[in-house]
């Protein structure tokens, strides 16, 4: 279907989280040019993005579209740890950050098994396009979750 033999499947991958590896490492460095909110806001929004770019163009972009989500994936982790180390105090930093990482888990098995269900019901291009729709649902919510923790005890803008 994609043209790429099996055998490459491996280097693919591995190609991938490189890809991954080296935007951690460059996390701070995109933070302090975005700021904390920015960045955390702009991580998904890359991610929905490809998979909606990934739902018109399945396999013309395919395998760089997927690239993206090494990328999202790379900045969030140690974005997502840089704001629960500065609002979160020490004694309970170690209960949060493993509730983090169960969440990311209970996710990833829940929204597995129902992409594949939706790509046997629909297909692949609907699915894509289902989870990148999600993701923007997603950002509104906790954007506005964001702000109302923001705004001032009075109810004012």
């Amino acid at each position: 279907m994609t043209g790429l033999p099996v055998s490459a499947y491996g280097f693919l991958y591995a190609a991938l989280n490189l890809i991954g590896g080296y935007v951690s490492k460059q996390a701070h460095r995109i933070e302090r040019r975005l700021g904390m909110r920015r960045a955390l806001l702009f991580t998904p929004l890359v991610l929905a993005l490809a998979f909606v770019l990934e739902s018109r163009f399945v396999f013309i972009l395919g395998f760089l579209l997927i690239a993206l989500h090494s990328v999202a994936s790379g900045l969030f982790s140690p974005l997502l740890a840089d704001y629960i180390h500065a609002r979160i105090p020490s004694s309970r930093r170690a209960t949060v950050l493993s509730i983090k990482n169960m969440a990311n888990s209970v996710l990833f098995m829940t929204l597995s098994p129902l992409l594949g269900h939706v790509i046997d019901l629909y297909a692949l291009p609907s699915a894509l396009l289902s989870m990148g729709a999600l993701l923007v649902v997603t950002l509104f919510v906790f954007s506005a979750l964001y702000r109302a923790e923001r705004r001032p005890a009075g109810g004012g803008p």
